[in-house]
């Protein structure tokens, strides 16, 4: 929602993070105060809000209004530039067609044309990857022999 053109749909959303942001920020003063020892290594789990597939518009998909939690691609960002997402819509940068990316494409395609269903098609191409890293790989003719 943060990246919509809609200026009014980005100004709600920018309302919803900032209110989720302050109350996490409080509800956490409030276990570190609570708590006596300091947990070093905590893993904070991100739960997927109920879907609402009846709705007809996508900001209404999910209920803001009862999250708990940040939505992780913007867990890092300040509340400044969460502000300025009411001007302009925010840009995240995700790549997704690098060389590792295309790497994959071929061993999938395969895969999916041996079996069928998700869990197959992945538990045969984590094999070939397995596989693959497990030979020995020679940078010239000299280490082959």
């Amino acid at each position: 929602m943060l990246g919509d053109g809609d200026e009014q749909i980005r100004s709600m959303a920018v309302t919803n993070v900032i209110a989720l942001h302050k109350e996490l920020v409080l509800s956490s003063a409030a276990e570190e105060s609570s708590s006596s020892e300091r947990r070093s290594s905590s893993i904070c789990l991100f739960h997927l809000p109920t879907i609402n597939v009846k709705t007809g518009v996508y900001y209404q998909l999910a209920d803001t209004e009862t999250c708990s939690q940040q939505p992780p691609a913007i867990a890092h960002l300040t509340n400044d530039s969460i502000e300025d997402c009411r001007m302009r819509p925010l840009l995240l940068y995700h790549p997704c067609h690098n060389q590792t990316v295309e790497q994959h494409v071929k061993p999938v395609t395969e895969a999916s044309t041996q079996v069928a269903g998700f869990e197959w098609r992945d538990g045969i191409t984590r094999q070939k990857i397995k596989s693959r890293s497990l030979m020995k790989k020679f940078d010239t003719k000299m280490q082959f022999t």
